[in-house]
């Protein structure tokens, strides 16, 4: 029968900057894949949004760690049989059971195209730009099915010249489950330093050497994510629920949970007496 186990997760938070938003360009989220399976299901939320967020054109492949597609073709993603799908401010969504064989040991890209003009709210990003982001952020068009996608990199420079080691943020994505008949998924709560993956990356590789097929690890990191208090009025949803709200609403929930990992708590002595 085999289990439902999530192969790779990032956090929810509040996402407002427009050059690392979706609006009529695509976005793929690339990870390492240590799980083989037979089917592929992805889960979306809009947890931040104020308005409804429309995503189309979804789609799974093997890539390299750059999300340059390298072998196979592009698996289609449906909601209901749709290619698109409309997300309500606050709702989540799971697609189609998508039938489709997957191996540990390769990368994977998940490509949605954002057709609207509308500034995205919800999301997160992962890494830095230097230090292996796994989300990237095309020119304006619809590339889901393109192997190598023309990147906005000179809009996103000089967000990230403003801004810090940024990637591009992914929109909407929160998880890609696999149908496994073994293995088992690690989370790892935590804030800034979590989500730019200084620990997250290289322990995740050092599991997935030592364990292939069984170990599937992902990311709740939130930069400026506090353990006791949600994000602080003036950088709106910027840094997340406190983590106990978000161990209780996006941690448990993960398919596959076993362990947990936790490291916050830093900003709640930074930005002590900020509500």
């Amino acid at each position: 029968m085999g289990k439902w186990v999530s192969a790779f997760h990032i956090a929810q938070r509040g996402i407002f900057v427009e050059s690392n938003n979706g609006m009529e360009r695509t976005v793929r989220v690339v990870f390492p894949n240590n799980l083989n399976g037979s089917a592929v299901r992805l889960v979306l939320s809009n947890k931040y949004g104020d308005t409804p967020a429309r995503v189309a054109d979804l789609n799974i492949s093997v890539c390299n760690e750059k999300g340059i597609f390298c072998g196979g073709a592009c698996v289609p993603v449906t909601f209901d049989g749709s290619d698109e799908t409309v997300l309500k401010a606050g709702e989540e969504r799971v697609s189609d059971i998508i039938s489709h064989e997957v191996k540990a040991g390769t990368y994977l890209a998940v490509s949605m195209y954002f057709p609207d003009k509308e500034l995205l709210k919800s999301g997160s990003s992962l890494g830095t730009a230097d230090y292996g982001g796994y989300t990237f952020r095309s020119e304006i068009g619809d590339y889901t099915k393109v192997a190598e996608m023309p990147l906005n990199n000179e809009t996103d420079k000089a967000v990230r010249e403003i801004s810090g080691d940024q990637p591009a943020d992914a929109p909407m994505f929160r998880s890609l489950d696999i149908l496994t008949e073994e293995g088992y998924n690690v989370a790892m709560l935590g804030d800034s330093i979590t989500q730019m993956c200084y620990w997250y990356k290289p322990l995740t590789e050092r599991l997935y050497k030592a364990y292939p097929g069984k170990i599937a690890t992902g990311n709740q990191g939130i930069g400026g994510g506090r353990l006791c208090y949600d994000s602080p009025a003036p950088v709106l949803d910027m840094f997340g629920d406190a983590g106990y709200k978000r161990f209780l609403d996006e941690v448990v929930t993960i398919n596959g949970l076993k362990y947990v990992m936790v490291s916050l708590g830093v900003n709640d002595l930074a930005m002590a007496g900020h509500l």
